[in-house]
């Protein structure tokens, strides 16, 4: 969809889901770097959101603020997956909207040196239960 707006309207930036295993999706991997060399090559600031994501949101009440998906809750996860989104050049993450993450990412994000090898990152999907939100 956003391919399709850039296309009609000259944006000034992006903001569109990126975690790891979003990114397993070979189709939605494909739509997002057709999207990112878009806007790279137009000055498209691109933001992205659901670092944090765990798995879709379950039926039962809502622990936090989040509408689509429940989040990672350790530390070590967090950090993890915040540094797996920013290895993503020319990107910037957003934070979750509960404000309950946002010292941790914050914290994740000024320790960033570089993101995690695919084999760590498999590790903690397995480890937390990681899923797709969307699919």
């Amino acid at each position: 969809m956003h391919l399709k707006s850039l296309e009609r309207f000259d944006f000034d930036s992006v903001m569109l889901p990126h975690n790891y295993c979003q990114m397993q999706i070979a189709s939605y991997a494909a739509d997002f770097g057709k999207l990112i060399r878009l806007c790279r090559g137009r000055d498209v600031a691109v933001q992205t959101f659901q670092s944090i994501a765990r798995r879709p949101v379950g039926k039962g009440p809502r622990k936090y603020n989040m509408y689509f998906y429940e989040p990672l809750e350790s530390h070590e996860a967090i950090e993890k997956s915040v540094h797996w989104a920013m290895g993503l050049p020319d990107c910037f993450v957003i934070t979750a909207g509960d404000m309950h993450f946002v010292p941790t990412t914050l914290r994740s994000a000024e320790r960033f040196k570089e993101r995690p090898s695919d084999e760590e990152m498999n590790s903690l999907v397995h480890q937390y239960g990681i899923r797709q939100v969307f699919k």
